[in-house]
């Protein structure tokens, strides 16, 4: 099986599988820079080691237009383009690996 192939009889990913991860306070969940943008752009991304798609949303005027990458080739690209997508805008910024 793929790696993101859906197992319809295991089902890895259901609520009840997944280990249940630790509280976060208050502070530390308003201290996150959460903003939505709108997928533009959907693109084969071949370079990458795993199938993947090059994605670029747009924040609006105040951050713009950024990339990011994601190996969820089981979805369309037309699917993905114009979806609302939520992101965390202050993780460290790293190279994507080829």
């Amino acid at each position: 099986m793929g790696q993101h192939e859906i197992d319809a009889e295991n089902l890895p990913y259901h609520p009840e599988k997944l280990p249940k991860k630790d509280y976060v306070s208050v502070n530390d969940y308003f201290s996150l820079d959460i903003r939505a943008g709108k997928i533009i752009n959907v693109e084969n991304y071949p370079e990458m080691r795993k199938p993947s798609y090059k994605i670029t949303v747009d924040f609006g005027p105040k951050i713009g237009q950024l990339s990011t990458s994601a190996q969820i080739t089981n979805y369309s690209m037309i699917l993905t383009t114009y979806q609302t997508n939520l992101s965390i805008q202050h993780y460290l910024e790293r190279l994507i690996k080829h």
